[in-house]
């Protein structure tokens, strides 16, 4: 921060001790490489900065496993934040779940259909709006026919 205010104009200069850096806040993936740093300024070592780091990776990754070293107060300050929703919504789903198993048995359903199912609807809609050579062949019968029929 030296370097800048040395550069700065004369009335800046005081622009920056506002600025006075205290730290740096790091987030790492599980692999060790380094995803982002902020500089922590007067404020300290504060929520914000693990809340800055949570939405980023958010809007990013979409879903992803978070540990912080003070992860026991730093889930009610997600709870608390404009971050709660997501977090209270995946709890919903982890606590509100219907049983699976039951649902399955129900409507007379193996769990191995289950993986042909989502194959058969990617095939469907790979698929969709393609007309089969079959289907085009005899689309042009029945047009030959209702034009011979016109004459």
């Amino acid at each position: 921060m030296n370097n800048w205010k040395v550069a700065a104009k004369e009335e800046n200069k005081k622009m920056w001790a506002i600025f006075t850096e205290s730290g740096i806040f790091a987030s790492a993936c599980c692999h060790g490489f380094i995803l982002w740093i902020c500089d922590m300024i007067t404020s300290g070592e504060l929520a914000k900065y693990g809340l800055a780091v949570t939405a980023k990776a958010l809007e990013i990754f979409k879903q992803f496993l978070l540990g912080y070293n003070i992860g026991c107060t730093f889930k009610t300050t997600i709870e608390i934040s404009s971050l709660g929703p997501d977090f209270k919504a995946l709890k919903i789903i982890e606590t509100n779940t219907l049983d699976i198993q039951h649902i399955l048995e129900l409507h007379n359903i193996d769990e191995a259909a289950l993986g042909t199912y989502i194959t058969d609807e990617r095939n469907f809609f790979s698929t969709l709006g393609k007309e089969s050579d079959d289907d085009l062949h005899a689309i042009a019968y029945v047009e030959l026919l209702q034009e011979l029929w016109s004459v």
